[in-house]
């Protein structure tokens, strides 16, 4: 046995032995600050504000307020998930939950390469 065959069966049985991992990024959380070339810019806000209606049942009950989501954009500027930041009242908040997945926006840039965004 040579030294080759002797450093081959430690690397084997040693109890440290780790499995490299191919790199990927994290994913961003909602309050990380990242320095960004570019800002995200929606894309069919004019075709969202027409298809976001005031539910019915909400102005019947004179329900009023701001909802506020906070999304999570893909590399290529679509949804992924989102979270509420302001909920005034559940129906308010539904009618905009509904709504949100159709957004699109134009990709963020970090160091030149597309980012996911909150």
């Amino acid at each position: 046995m040579n030294i080759k065959h002797i450093f081959f069966l430690w690397l084997l049985t040693s109890p440290n032995w780790v499995v490299a991992q191919p790199w990927s990024p994290r994913e961003p959380q909602p309050n990380d600050f990242m320095q960004l070339d570019k800002e995200p810019k929606p894309l069919n806000v004019d075709s969202l504000q027409k298809a976001l209606v005031y539910p019915p049942f909400a102005k019947e009950a004179a329900l009023e307020g701001k909802v506020i989501l906070r999304v999570l954009i893909s590399e290529s500027g679509t949804y992924i998930k989102h979270i509420v930041v302001k909920n005034p009242t559940q129906m308010l908040t539904i009618a905009a939950e509904a709504q949100v997945p159709h957004v699109r926006f134009e990709p963020v840039t970090q160091g030149g390469y597309p980012a996911k965004y909150w």
